[in-house]
């Protein structure tokens, strides 16, 4: 099934599952990609990428066709979201509890290897 830009966009803004159906099945690869390029963690892409397609039909009647492509759009709309979310506060605590494991990880490795070479 092939669906014009101008069609889909209209099947968006009446609602029609159709359109949204199209609309998930034609550009989620590619939107993902970008969001999981920007954020690194694919569980947290996911989330976003859901956000992205509710923002996505949530503003469709604000797209205008004469200021560029749906997908330029709705790439741009990907990339804000995915740019938000790594400046969130969630992804701040994530990246923090990364380093203190890692830390911790560290000094416990550390630890095991003095015991053994004060037991040698």
């Amino acid at each position: 099934m092939s669906i014009s830009e101008s069609q889909l966009v209209e099947l968006l803004q009446e609602t029609e599952e159709k359109g949204m159906d199209y609309l998930y099945n034609r550009y989620s690869s590619a939107l993902y990609g970008i969001i999981l390029r920007i954020i690194g963690e694919e569980e947290i892409s996911r989330e976003v990428l859901q956000d992205v397609f509710l923002r996505i039909i949530d503003r469709i009647e604000a797209y205008d066709p004469k200021k560029g492509r749906l997908f330029t759009w709705m790439l741009v709309i990907a990339r804000n979201l995915a740019i938000d979310k790594t400046r969130s506060k969630e992804m701040s605590q994530a990246r923090q509890s990364d380093i203190i494991g890692d830390n911790v990880y560290k000094l416990d490795s550390q630890t095991t290897e003095m015991k053994i070479d004060d037991i040698g």
